[in-house]
C-alpha cells in the first residue's frame, strides 16, 4: 500500500503509476437523517487505500417555505460555493447525488457550472436517488423535461440504483451513460446490536412488526393501519411505527388516527431513531413492513435484512430486484390494504416462516450489498471514468487536476431539499 498523503501537500501520488484521484461530493451531510445523507456517510467512510481523496461541498436546503427572491438567493450562494471550491482546489471528478423536483434542477445547474462554466473538462457523475423520478418527469412541462434530458445526456455517468432504475432513466435520455450501483447496509456486516436469533422460539406471544420510516403517505403509513385494522382482534401482534413527522401528520397526529381505529392497544407510533437505537429497534422485531408508494432502493430494508427479519413491502422501485417475494420477504402491490393484511397474517401465524425468510435476507444482504461491495463499484467506476479524463486531456495537451483537497459538510436536513421550481418539505 502507498503512503497516505500529508494535509497540504500537491501533486499526485498513488501506489505505482496509478495516481490518486481527487473526488468532490456534492450532497447532504452525512451525520443528518434520510437516505441520501446515509450513502454520502458511507462513501466518505471507505478505506481510500490511496486510490481515492474526497472533498466534500454541502448543497443548499430549505426547511420551511421562503419567497422565490429567497430561494433564488440561496442556489446564487451555492454556486458561488462551489464555483470557489473548484478555483480553488483542481479536482478530477464531481460526484453530485441528486433527486427529483428542485434537488434535480439546482444539480442541473451545478454541472453546467462544473463542465461548462469554469471548464477545465473535470468529469461529473450524477447519482440517482429516490423514488419518483419518472413520475416527476413526466409531470414536467415540455422545456423541463428537455433540460432533464439534456443534463442525463451531459454527464459524464450516471449511476441508478438498480437495473429497473437503469432502463427507464435510459428511456427518458437514450443519450445517458448510465451505470448500476446499488446501496450497502449502513452498518456493515454483524456491528448492529445483536439480534435475538431465537425471537420465533418464544411462542406463544404477539408477533412484533415494526416500520422506520418517516410518516409520509407514500411511504403508505395509513395503508398499514388499514391493514392493522384489518386483523385485529384475529391475530395476536403489535405494531411500531417510527420515524419523524411527514405528510401524514406528526407523531401526535398518527396517535389520534390510531385511536379512532381503536388500536392503541397493539399500536404504538414514536419518534425518529437512529444509530444503536435503531439497531435494537430492529432486534426487538419480528417482522420489517414498509409499504410505500414509490421506492428507489431503502436503505431501511437493508438494515432490516441485517438485523435477520423478513421484510414485507411493496413491489414498487428496486425492492422487487432487492427482495424476491417467499425468499427474503413477501411483496405485495400498492395500496392493495388486503393484500396487506393477508400477507401480515401470514407472518405472524408461522414464526418458522419468519426464521427461515429472516436467515436468507441476513445471507442475501452480506454478500450482494456490503459496504465492500458498494466501495469496489464506486472506486472501479472513478478509476474508469478519471482514466478517460486522462486520455481526454492529453489529447487536448492539458495535465490532468491532482492536488489535495478536504472539506467538511456544515448541518444539513436533507429531507428540505429546494430548487428552481420551488421546495420540498417535510
Amino acid at each position: 500500500m502507498g503512503r497516505r498523503r500529508r494535509c497540504g501537500e500537491t501533486g499526485p501520488i498513488g501506489v505505482g503509476d496509478r495516481a490518486m484521484i481527487r473526488v468532490m461530493l456534492v450532497g447532504p451531510a452525512p451525520h443528518t437523517m434520510g437516505g441520501i445523507a446515509t450513502v454520502v456517510g458511507q462513501i466518505l467512510a471507505l478505506d481510500p487505500a490511496d486510490r481515492v481523496q474526497f472533498h466534500c461541498q454541502p448543497i443548499t436546503i430549505s426547511t420551511s417555505p421562503e419567497p422565490l427572491h429567497k430561494r433564488i438567493g440561496r442556489h446564487l450562494g451555492q454556486l458561488r460555493r462551489l464555483a470557489a471550491a473548484l478555483s480553488h482546489h483542481k479536482i478530477d471528478l464531481v460526484h453530485i447525488h441528486t433527486c427529483s423536483e428542485g434537488s434535480f434542477f439546482r444539480s442541473a445547474l451545478d454541472t453546467l457550472l462544473v463542465k461548462s462554466v469554469l471548464g477545465g473538462h473535470r468529469r461529473v457523475i450524477m447519482h440517482m436517488h429516490g423514488g419518483r423520478f419518472e413520475e416527476f418527469y413526466h409531470q414536467c412541462s415540455p422545456i423541463r423535461r428537455w433540460i432533464i434530458r439534456a443534463t442525463l445526456s451531459y454527464v459524464d455517468v450516471v449511476v441508478a440504483l438498480s437495473q429497473r432504475w437503469a432502463d427507464r432513466i435510459g428511456v427518458i435520455a437514450p443519450r445517458a451513460r448510465v451505470e448500476v450501483i446499488e446501496n450497502a447496509c449502513p452498518q456493515g456486516e454483524g456491528s448492529l446490536v445483536p439480534i435475538d436469533d431465537d425471537r420465533c422460539q418464544h411462542e406463544p406471544r404477539a408477533c412484533r412488526f415494526v416500520m422506520i420510516s418517516r410518516l409520509d403517505r407514500e411511504k403508505g403509513v395509513l395503508d398499514l393501519l388499514d391493514a392493522a385494522n384489518m386483523l385485529q382482534p384475529e391475530v395476536p401482534f403489535t405494531l411500531q411505527i417510527v420515524g419523524p413527522a411527514g405528510s401524514a401528520g406528526s407523531v401526535a397526529d398518527l396517535q389520534r388516527q390510531v385511536a379512532e381505529r381503536g388500536l392503541q392497544d397493539v399500536v404504538e407510533v414514536s419518534g425518529a431513531v437512529s444509530g444503536a437505537q435503531k439497531a435494537r429497534t430492529l432486534a426487538a422485531a419480528d417482522v420489517f413492513v414498509l409499504p410505500s408508494h414509490a421506492e428507489g432502493m431503502p436503505i431501511c430494508v437493508l438494515e432490516a435484512m441485517e438485523a435477520g427479519l423478513p421484510t414485507l413491502a411493496t413491489r414498487v422501485g428496486a425492492l422487487p430486484e432487492m427482495i424476491q417475494s417467499g425468499g427474503e420477504g413477501l411483496l405485495v402491490e400498492v395500496a392493495d390494504v388486503t393484500a396487506l393484511a393477508d400477507a401480515m397474517r401470514t407472518l405472524a401465524r408461522d414464526p418458522s416462516l419468519r426464521r427461515a425468510i429472516g436467515a436468507r435476507a441476513r445471507q442475501t444482504v452480506r454478500s450482494r450489498f456490503s459496504i465492500q461491495r458498494l466501495r469496489s463499484r464506486l472506486f472501479d467506476l472513478y478509476e474508469r471514468v478519471a482514466a478517460e479524463h486522462g486520455a481526454a486531456t492529453a489529447s487536448r495537451g492539458l495535465q490532468p487536476a491532482r492536488t489535495e483537497v478536504r472539506g467538511s459538510f456544515g448541518s444539513i436536513d436533507p429531507h428540505g431539499l429546494s430548487g428552481l421550481e420551488g421546495s420540498v418539505h417535510p
